[in-house]
């Protein structure tokens, strides 16, 4: 055990394991960043970017959110000054934000999120809560084997009537964690440590990778996922028209007025107008290109670039004959 908090390690020592919280990261779950840049950052290649205004009023909130749950359950939690190492591996290790006095097999996580995360992400999260948090809090599990129970309060915090306190308990759950132990192992030994690819990275993350001049030949997996692809893009069209038509008959239909409400008198549309500057930058580049030059950043990416013309029709004829494209996509890229 580790007896220093883990908000107080340096970039240079996080560099050193693999923590609860980087577990979202490389299983593909977190939004923030990409498991490649987390390789790079592990390998000490690319620089960890400091913690925003989000993540200091999150601390700041996190003592008042445990005295809550503790008023609301009735248990006394202490804070806890240990960081655990994974029975197995001992770059894997977990920070338990506080311990109950008395029952060191019941942690406390806190955390503060706004309304709108918590009905797009929290409420959508496979288990009831967010999939960041609960691979987060399944790490913790791993690497801390007596703990039986992590209880989760959440502050929903927008600074008026809308916020509220929410709690639930959280248990070990086995076949998850024996994956994402795999997931790590594999992430520090043959990523950070070696040359593969993460499993998850993103599209975003072949950016960092040298292209790969040689033509490869298309097999019945690219058509597939081509013809996929070439639906997707059908029912996006369709979609944006029908999005576009529905909302031309809502102001049709609220003659122009601003704002819609309920029988309480809350708001269920707004139709205002806003003003938009924009920013020449090519021009700009022509008339300075000094200070153009002092300013810009570089980012590399990569472009896909389907040609659906040159792609058979019957590429996949048991996919193409399907009458429910979207299910029949979602069930094969899951």
């Amino acid at each position: 055990m580790i007896k220093k908090h883990a908000q107080s390690f340096t970039a240079e020592e996080r560099r050193a394991y693999i923590g609860a919280s980087d577990c979202p990261v490389l299983m593909g779950l977190s939004p923030f960043k990409s498991p490649v840049e987390l390789m790079l950052e592990k390998r000490g290649e690319l620089a960890p970017e400091a913690a925003g205004e989000r993540a200091h009023w999150g601390k700041y909130l996190e003592e008042a959110i445990a005295e809550r749950a503790a008023e609301v359950h009735g248990i006394r939690f202490r804070r806890w000054e240990k960081a655990y190492k994974h029975p197995q591996m001992p770059y894997f290790q977990a920070h338990l934000d506080r311990i109950a006095q008395g029952r060191k097999n019941l942690a406390l996580e806190c955390k503060s999120i706004k309304k709108q995360s918590w009905f797009n992400t929290w409420q959508r999260g496979e288990h009831g809560i967010s999939n960041f948090v609960y691979c987060q809090l399944q790490a913790q599990f791993a690497c801390k084997p007596s703990l039986q129970s992590i209880l989760l309060a959440v502050a929903i915090v927008d600074g008026g009537a809308n916020d509220s306190f929410h709690t639930m308990f959280v248990s070990p759950d086995p076949l998850y964690i024996a994956d994402l132990e795999k997931n790590v192992k594999f992430f520090w030994e043959e990523c950070v440590h070696g040359v593969q690819r993460p499993p998850h990275a993103r599209l975003e993350d072949f950016a960092y990778e040298d292209p790969k001049t040689d033509e490869v030949e298309a097999n019945a997996e690219v058509y597939q996922m081509l013809s996929a692809l070439k639906r997707i893009n059908r029912h996006k069209g369709e979609m944006d028209e029908m999005e576009k038509a529905i909302k031309e008959r809502l102001a049709h239909t609220i003659d122009g007025s601003e704002t819609v409400v309920n029988e309480m008198g809350r708001k269920v549309l707004t139709f205002k107008e806003s003003t938009r500057n924009s920013f020449d930058s090519k021009r700009f580049q022509q008339d300075h290109p000094d200070l153009f030059a002092m300013y810009a950043t570089e980012k590399k990416y990569r472009t896909m670039r389907p040609f659906f013309d040159n792609v058979p029709e019957d590429g996949d004829s048991s996919f193409v004959q399907h009458e429910n494209d979207l299910e029949t996509i979602s069930q094969m890229i899951n």
